[in-house]
C-alpha cells in the first residue's frame, strides 16, 4: 500500500517543490499538472509521455516522473534517461510486472534522514 500524497511528496525533488510553491497545498490534481510541466525539462519526449499517461494512468504517471527526476542523484544507480527508464516502466506495465511501490519506499527512505526544507 502507498503512503499518502503528502508523504511521497515529502521526498519529491526539490526543484518539483520550488516550481508549486511552500504555500500550495498538494493534489492529485496539482501534481499530475506539475508533472507535465517536468516532461520537457526531463528530456522525456511527448510519445513517449502520452504512452505513460495511457498505459500508467496519469497518476502513476506523475509518480513515476517524480522517482526517476529524484533518482537522478540515486547513490549506487542513478537514473541517467529519464525518458529511456519511463519507457522502460511503461514496457514492464504492459507485460503486467509494474510496481512502483518499492520505488516510492526507495526514495522516501533515502529522505528520511534529511530534513530537505519542507515540511511532510
Amino acid at each position: 500500500k502507498l503512503p499518502t500524497l503528502a508523504r511521497i511528496w515529502s521526498a519529491a525533488p526539490d526543484s518539483w517543490k520550488t516550481a508549486l510553491g511552500k504555500d500550495t497545498e498538494i493534489s492529485w490534481p496539482i501534481v499530475i499538472d506539475l508533472a507535465h510541466h517536468f516532461v520537457p525539462k526531463l528530456g522525456i519526449s511527448s510519445h513517449t509521455w502520452y504512452k505513460a499517461l495511457h498505459i500508467l494512468g496519469p497518476s502513476e504517471a506523475a509518480l513515476a516522473l517524480i522517482v526517476l527526476d529524484r533518482n537522478r542523484d540515486h547513490p549506487s544507480r542513478p537514473v541517467r534517461s529519464v525518458g529511456a527508464a519511463l519507457t522502460g516502466m511503461v514496457r514492464r506495465a504492459e507485460e503486467g510486472a509494474f510496481n512502483l511501490t518499492p520505488s516510492i519506499f526507495g526514495i522516501l527512505s533515502r529522505d528520511s534522514g534529511s530534513n530537505r526544507g519542507y515540511d511532510a
